[in-house]
């Protein structure tokens, strides 16, 4: 969605009951979703658990099918509990909801989102693990991402990350769609 910064902290969100679900590095949890790193390229280097999922096919006018992919767990619980604040907070349809792990090394190439799915949405990160040498561009500007703040970032501009540190990055990311579109 266009804001006018590139990145706009929204709220303090307390990750302890995430940390504690969170899968470890080697869980295949992991790997049983390929479908962001397959249809698009930039994100090749990350891996995903995804909880919620709407169709970069949607369109303004048509309604949201969201696909809800696991069973309630104490994880998708704790990642629930984040994305019902942040609907709380815009109104709307949680769009997306999934965690995303860029290990040491990784890199997601500078790109703009384009999918009215996307564009449309409020694009928020909740940073769980992370690290000093972890960097995301927005435009021209760099930023590190606290873990326990809740963003808001304009994903409509060109942005990206890089994780030069020496442990994973993981972020919560959640997708609000507004109502009446």
């Amino acid at each position: 969605m266009q804001l006018s910064s590139a990145l706009v902290p929204l709220f303090d969100y307390p990750i302890a009951g995430l940390l504690k679900e969170l899968p470890a590095e080697d869980s295949p949890e992991w790997d049983k979703h390929q479908h962001r790193q397959q249809a698009f390229a930039q994100q090749r280097a990350t891996r995903s658990i995804v909880l919620r999922w709407l169709s970069n096919d949607w369109h303004p006018g048509q309604e949201p099918i969201v696909l809800v992919s696991t069973k309630p767990s104490p994880l998708s619980l704790a990642a629930e509990a984040f994305a019902e604040r942040l609907k709380a907070h815009f109104g709307g349809v949680i769009a997306k909801l999934f965690l995303a792990e860029l290990p040491v090394g990784g890199d997601i190439p500078p790109h703009r989102d384009l999918a009215d799915a996307l564009t449309r949405s409020h694009r928020c990160h909740l940073p769980i693990l992370t690290n000093p040498d972890t960097h995301m561009t927005i435009g021209d500007e760099v930023f590190h991402l606290e873990p326990g703040i809740a963003y808001e970032f304009d994903n409509t501009r060109r942005h990206g990350v890089r994780n030069a540190g020496e442990t994973r990055r993981v972020h919560l990311i959640c997708d609000i769609l507004p109502a009446g579109l």
